[in-house]
């Protein structure tokens, strides 16, 4: 509670000056429809690559709809394989609703995923369930070590 008098002190300042940055843009960020644009060229391509499986992209937005919870249901939901490019966010969403842990230790292994890791999820019992969490098999090889980063 301490934290929001700085809170509202920096949103006011910045208001203004985002205010004039999303009109040079038109009104709004441009990143949740390039985003939607990259997603559908992507299943295209691979659905057009692959036509025995049939793959669904799915888009996820930290500070903005959709968020990690309900796309998560549409993951669970989906039959077939699926990408999701993302932060450490959603994979760190799923961990804590999987393992029913408290935003503290979420947080704590959120900090633990390595950038470009890749986690596979498998539906079993209508959950997300984490069969390899946190692989860096495309850093592994000692000119690659310098590559591996952390948040």
């Amino acid at each position: 509670m301490k934290f929001y008098p700085l809170a509202k002190l920096i949103s006011n300042r910045r208001a203004p000056i985002a205010k004039k940055i999303y009109q040079e843009l038109g009104g709004s960020s441009p990143i949740l429809k390039l985003t939607e644009e990259q997603s559908k060229a992507l299943e295209l391509k691979l659905n057009n690559d692959d036509q025995a499986s049939e793959y669904k992209c799915f888009i996820v937005m930290r500070c903005w709809n959709p968020r990690a919870n309900d796309v998560i249901k549409d993951i669970t939901a989906h039959p077939g394989p699926s990408l999701v490019v993302t932060s450490g966010g959603l994979i760190s969403m799923v961990m804590r609703q999987h393992l029913d842990l408290d935003i503290a230790k979420m947080a704590n292994l959120a900090l633990a995923i390595m950038n470009s890791s890749i986690h596979r999820l498998h539906p079993i019992g209508g959950a997300m369930s984490p069969v390899m969490f946190n692989s860096i098999p495309h850093l592994e090889a000692p000119e690659r070590h310098h590559a591996q980063t952390h948040v």
